[in-house]
């Protein structure tokens, strides 16, 4: 049975790991909560005008000129721990597109250990910081701009309790393959599609690049939350247990000690009474 100064000791030890349990869960609050209203506000805007910006180019021939036999494969894992397994579930969601024929491009710490460890060779890999800067953005497209086929893996924010692992195609050779196809032939543009076109391919793929990593950095701000919830309840629960069992162990102690003057007591004035 263990004495009452390792249950003491055990009692101080959970309760220093639920205050720093409860310290993480708020600070990754904090940082969801900065950043979740405005990556919710602008998906739904992205999405419609990603929808457009791929059927345009559809109706533009002339990327079916481009020649590049290989792929850009970009894995958003974290840097940090404390997520769970979620840097896993986007390496096993990029496993299947992984070829002889593909650079592997890894943001993220964590991520590159996962592929060193697993032996899987990757072409570069990136810091992932709490603050997305744009030198950092421009450093990441740059490096992939030559490429006709590029595929991003990152966390999708649902919900504060849901995130799934999800791929985007960036840019790719054959768009009829990942799109409904929608016809604007009959619709007149002003200025012209291909002006059009133009126009947003200047700007798409930065401005899509970035939700994805705001919205990858908001999955892992929740997932830390929600785990460090989850483990700090755990502590609360182990602490009231250990808290009792000292309190339990106190009283026996203390009844010991009545027990041993009380028994002296006795021996020595036992006749007189």
């Amino acid at each position: 049975m263990a004495s009452i100064n390792d249950i003491k000791k055990s009692v101080s030890a959970i309760s220093s790991l639920k205050d720093l349990t409860s310290v993480f869960e708020q600070v990754a609050s904090i940082k969801m909560n900065q950043i979740r209203s405005e990556v919710v506000e602008r998906k739904a805007f992205f999405n419609d005008v990603w929808d457009v910006y791929s059927n345009l180019k559809l109706m533009n021939k002339s990327y079916r000129q481009e020649q590049k036999d290989r792929s850009a494969l970009i894995l958003i894992c974290s840097s940090y721990g404390l997520i769970g397994d979620m840097n896993n579930k986007i390496i096993e969601l990029a496993k299947s597109d992984i070829t002889d024929r593909s650079d592997i491009f890894v943001i993220g710490e964590k991520g590159k250990d996962i592929l060193q460890t697993l032996g899987i060779r990757f072409f570069k890999s990136y810091d992932f910081e709490d603050d997305v800067k744009e030198d950092f953005v421009r450093e990441v497209l740059d490096d992939i701009k030559d490429y006709t086929d590029i595929k991003v893996y990152y966390e999708e924010f649902i919900s504060v309790s849901e995130q799934n692992p999800k791929k985007i195609f960036l840019n790719f050779k054959d768009y009829s393959q990942k799109f409904n196809k929608k016809d604007y032939s009959e619709y007149l543009f002003e200025p012209s599609f291909k002006e059009i076109l133009e126009y947003l391919e200047s700007i798409m793929v930065s401005m899509m690049f970035t939700q994805i990593l705001y919205e990858s950095h908001l999955s892992q701000y929740a997932i830390r939350m929600v785990m460090m919830g989850e483990s700090s309840q755990k502590a609360s629960d182990i602490l009231l247990r250990e808290s009792l069992k000292f309190s339990k162990a106190k009283r026996e102690l203390s009844d010991s000690n009545m027990k041993v003057i009380f028994t002296n007591f006795l021996n020595k004035h036992g006749n007189r009474i």
